[in-house]
């Protein structure tokens, strides 16, 4: 009989044996899934399931009857799978697709798929690691009920991590949260209970209720500087977190957010944080002794701080924070010690100085009387916790003394000095933590002011409020006068003018003006030492025909401002003057060009314009000495050929080919007459007409660009007095043979 049952037993092994195999075979090369695209197969060697094809995996909403007992419907529900790939053309996971997988241990989701329904793998017990890439949100009870899992690896594709999505998680360690998701869900992942370390990317705005409740081993928790509210009982039974540093991001922390955090010995508050405080935020956080709340906190629930077990409060809890605030009132109220960082708003900066600041408009005001107090860069004022606020300071007009470090790191455009202070501490404005001066950043005053002097010292933009004059005297009978319309300073009168001297320079020259032209009147006869320096040099300097005398530095020469004063020549001066006076050698002597106005011997200009327009394609006007030569890639030898064969001298030519602004100097005996050359078309000056100058043309037309001079007559082709697109076009057709460049002649 016993030989019968093994023998039957035997039998039964081998046709289950059989049925196994079978089972295994028909799904080797994949099953499609019924109503998709999507294939599936399992490989009984390395217990792998397989998906592939394309489209989604379905939903299986229905893993449970009426009752609640287990009802799996997917086809691989009988497999002992111990992991999961996904092909390339799986684009969504269907809700609870996964669920109650018993030998499942770990899961790769790549970046292809980009749906990840409800509880995929929810009470998978066994599974220990998860990596997901999906371009998708972590879905509600995504992992819930996963107490094997260990490690997890999220997608910065998230926004949301869902509802329940790590509930129960009782052997995740750690998590992090990535950059872009905004959203932890409710209860994501409460009772976590071995969850030890947290880090909330900056990109989280919300944390939801319970979000984090229950994690009793949590210990350390990073806020992200992105969250803004932290929800009823986030935080709630973290009983082994030690400390939290909240965001000044952070507007709520709602109703017992941190409640029963017994092990909490520090919360630390920006001095600036305006959040609510709900109430029994903190409540149950036994071992919280102490903390410093800001100004800017306008409510405190109650109970949010110093309660204990049964409604008891915390032994010696202490409050510290600025008189006529929420925390003081909160103190007050629940009878706690308060530690009062004196009023938040006002105090003093000096014996008799008084600083207030005004949240609404962002204005510090110094008022009182006398010198400020000096500070260092590891003890400012009082009012620097207000640095990033300070949009203007205002100084009282009886402060002798701006102290060191007084206004450091305050980032406001600008301020005004009075005149009044007269010593200006060390980096006391405008003076940053990365030792540079912020872009655009400028003190305004008064001329030969304490704040000058700093301004200067300290490479600060200054701007003189005091009125400039526009005349004055610098002779006993000479007179100045400055149009900066014009930007012309004329000199008027008969005489001599003062002399200066490299220490005491004319008033003039430290007033800013910008000169272009300087005129000095027929009835001057003397420019004295140093008696026209100016910030910048002017373009022209013209000289009557009765100057007799020139001293040293007299004109030409520019101020520059370093630790000692300076004066340098300038660069591209002319000097229009009279060769029987000293102009002419004070010019060539110091490097200007000079320009004759005596008269001129027609019979230079008269044959230059003859043999210019005989010979080439040109229009020469003798007055302004211009030639208009509508030809290219003229050389200066053809040139000098032909003025030479009708007995000219060409004593030089700036180039070898004639472009626009070449100058070219011709003499006949003592007399030497320059003439300037203008080639149509041709304003970048190389004699040749292409679209560079066409581009030239339309960046000027746009403001992007500028043309002066010659350059100015080149790009006018049509001789309308404006410069633009037209010109540029007729330009473009110069340069590719439509147009004739002899048709521009004018």
């Amino acid at each position: 009989m016993m030989k019968k049952v093994i023998s039957v037993l035997l039998t039964m092994c081998i046709a289950l044996s059989v049925m196994a195999v079978g089972f295994v075979t028909a799904y080797a090369d994949g099953t499609i899934i019924t109503g998709t695209e999507v294939t599936w197969s399992y490989d009984v060697e390395t217990k792998t399931l397989s998906f592939g094809g394309a489209g989604a995996i379905p939903d299986y909403n229905d893993y449970k009857d009426n009752s609640g007992n287990l009802k799996l419907e997917y086809p691989w529900k009988d497999l002992s799978y111990t992991s999961i790939v996904f092909g390339e053309g799986i684009t969504a996971v269907g809700n609870y697709a996964f669920v109650y997988s018993p030998a499942l241990e770990s899961v790769v989701i790549p970046a292809s798929v980009a749906v990840l329904g409800k509880g995929i793998f929810l009470n998978c017990t066994a599974l220990k690691s998860a990596e997901i890439s999906a371009a998708a949100d972590i879905s509600d009870e995504m992992f819930a009920g996963c107490t094997g899992l260990k490690s997890v690896i999220l997608s910065d594709s998230a926004k949301t991590i869902g509802k329940k999505a790590f509930y129960n998680c009782v052997s995740l360690g750690e998590i992090t949260v990535p950059d872009g998701v905004t959203l932890i869900d409710e209860d994501a992942f409460s009772y976590c209970a071995g969850l030890e370390n947290a880090v909330i990317s900056d990109t989280v705005k919300t944390l939801a209720k319970y979000a984090f409740y229950g994690c009793e081993n949590l210990k350390t928790l990073k806020l992200g500087k992105g969250v803004e509210t932290i929800s009823e009982d986030a935080f709630a039974g973290c009983r082994k977190l030690e400390s939290v540093e909240l965001p000044l991001s952070v507007k709520t922390v709602a109703s017992n957010a941190f409640n029963g955090c017994s092990s909490l010995t520090a919360v630390t508050f920006p001095e600036a944080f305006s959040a609510v405080i709900g109430t029994g935020a903190f409540d149950l956080c036994l071992e919280l002794k102490a903390v410093t709340i800001g100004p800017k906190v306008t409510s405190i629930g109650s109970k949010a701080f110093g309660y204990g077990k049964k409604g008891n409060k915390v032994s010696g809890f202490t409050i510290t924070g600025y008189e006529n605030t929420a925390a003081q009132k909160y103190a007050q109220s629940n009878s706690f010690t308060f530690v009062s960082l004196g009023n938040y708003l006002d105090g003093k900066c000096g014996e008799s100085v008084l600083w207030s600041f005004d949240e609404a408009t962002g204005k510090l005001t110094i008022a009182g009387m006398g010198e400020m107090s000096d500070y260092t860069a590891d003890k400012l004022p009082e009012y620097s916790r207000f640095a990033d606020r300070i949009k203007s300071i205002d100084i009282g007009d009886k402060i002798t003394k701006i102290g060191a470090y007084a206004f450091y790191n305050m980032s406001v455009d600008g301020m005004f000095v009075p005149e009044t202070v007269t010593a200006i501490g060390e980096k006391a404005i405008g003076n940053y933590t990365d030792g540079t001066i912020a872009e655009g950043f400028g003190i305004s005053g008064f001329r030969n002011s304490a704040a000058q002097d700093y301004a200067n010292a300290n490479g600060i933009a200054f701007e003189d409020l005091r009125p400039v004059p526009t005349t004055g005297e610098c002779g006993e009978n000479v007179t100045w006068t400055y149009d900066a319309e014009t930007k012309t300073f004329t000199l008027s009168g008969e005489g001599a003018t003062y002399s200066y001297a490299d220490d005491k320079l004319p008033e003039f020259a430290e007033y800013g003006f910008e000169v272009e032209n300087v005129i000095v009147g027929d009835g001057i006869t003397e420019i004295g030492d140093y008696a026209l320096v100016f910030e910048n040099a002017p373009k022209t300097f013209t000289f009557g025909k009765n100057i007799k005398k020139l001293g040293e530095k007299a004109f030409g020469f520019v101020l520059t401002k370093s630790e000692e004063t300076e004066l340098t020549a300038g660069t591209d001066v002319t000097v229009n003057g009279y060769k029987a006076t000293p102009v002419k050698d004070y010019a060539e002597t110091n490097g200007f060009t000079f320009v004759s106005l005596d008269p001129e011997e027609p019979v230079v200009t008269d044959t230059v314009k003859a043999v210019i327009e005989k010979n080439f394609t040109a229009k020469v006007n003798s007055e302004t000495k211009t030639i208009i030569l509508c030809q290219t890639e003229v050389t200066k030898a053809a040139i000098a050929e032909k003025l030479t064969e009708a007995g000219l001298e060409v004593v030089a030519v700036q180039a070898d080919v004639i472009g626009t602004g070449i100058h070219m100097d011709v003499k006949v005996g003592e007399e030497t007459v320059t003439y300037v050359f203008v080639v149509p078309g041709d304003t970048s000056g190389d004699g040749v007409v292409n679209s560079g100058d066409a581009l030239m043309i339309l960046n000027y037309s746009v403001g992007s660009a500028e043309l002066v001079g010659e350059a100015l007559t080149a790009g006018d082709t049509n001789g309308d007095g404006v410069i633009n697109s037209g010109d540029a076009l007729d330009v473009l057709q110069l340069a590719v043979g439509q147009k004739e460049i002899g048709s521009f002649l004018k």
